[in-house]
């Protein structure tokens, strides 16, 4: 069905190459098809038009954002395929010089997804290579916590992303360079994968020693980071799901004792009212 809905896309995109908005949009939904089916470089050259449909109309909304999305792709594409390697570096440097003049624009009223262009860029600037970084672990991120690309993705899809994540994670425990970080956001991507591919019970079993772990709740209170509370949103959803209102009802607690400070609040407050209402109601009949 993603097939059919990539042809019928590109069969409109030729209706609405004049109007630069449209043109934002139907480069942005095609970044995201080419991420979904792991093509890296197709999805920067995507999200690449989506800065440069911007950048012609003087926009500069937006044009963060996108750029540090075709930059991590450019990143991926660098570790996973056999693009010409100068392309890469030109692309790469051209969304870096991009950023930077952005980050020197007099504007203090960034959106909230170009406020990640910029915290990408800080991370990636410096030094790609960083073993510290993991570009993978970064993309599958946003497409969880902000664009929830794993809910419309085929199985095929899941399955690749999933086999990718923990051949990457046996390697990186191997040499001894897997962070906490980056072992608290692997449970959270193969929850949600798992989840999506209906093997719920599998995705409780990874979700619960994590989310039970005082010394990952403690450091998730200290670093105000958003993957322990999407992921006690996650297992708080399936239990309401499971008509087992009380562990949800007692993870959602958890959540909630997390405070409101945390990155990414934004994106769960709405959800937290709305499970939290329907909670309420279910136990009130």
């Amino acid at each position: 069905q993603i097939g059919t809905a990539r042809l019928l896309h590109e069969q409109a995109a030729i209706y609405v190459k004049d109007v630069p908005t449209m043109t934002w949009i139907v480069n942005y939904k095609r970044g995201l098809y080419c991420w979904a089916s792991m093509q890296w470089f197709e999805a920067a050259r995507s999200f690449e038009a989506c800065v440069y449909a911007y950048k012609t109309k003087e926009k500069k909304s937006m044009i963060p954002y996108t750029s540090a999305l075709s930059l991590i792709s450019l990143l991926q594409a660098k570790q996973s395929s056999s693009i010409d390697a100068s392309n890469l570096a030109e692309m790469t440097q051209a969304n870096l010089d991009i950023l930077h003049d952005c980050a020197h624009l007099p504007k203090l009223n960034w959106s909230l997804q170009d406020v990640l262009g910029f915290r990408l860029f800080s991370k990636y600037a410096v030094d790609d290579s960083n073993m510290d970084n993991w570009v993978l672990l970064d993309i599958l991120e946003i497409m969880i916590t902000h664009l929830r690309c794993t809910e419309w993705m085929e199985a095929e899809m899941l399955h690749n992303f999933l086999r990718t994540l923990m051949r990457e994670r046996d390697r990186r425990i191997q040499y001894n360079t897997l962070s906490l970080d980056q072992r608290i956001s692997i449970v959270l991507s193969r929850t949600d994968i798992l989840i999506n591919l209906g093997r719920v019970q599998e995705a409780l079993s990874i979700a619960n020693p994590c989310i039970q772990n005082e010394q990952v709740l403690a450091y998730a209170r200290r670093m105000k980071g958003p993957i322990i509370p999407f992921l006690l949103f996650l297992v708080a959803q399936l239990h309401a799901k499971d008509k087992n209102m009380s562990q949800a009802k007692a993870h959602l607690r958890m959540l909630k004792s997390l405070g409101k400070d945390y990155r990414l609040n934004h994106l769960l407050r709405i959800k937290i009212d709305v499970l939290s209402q329907r909670l309420k109601t279910a136990t009130s009949k």
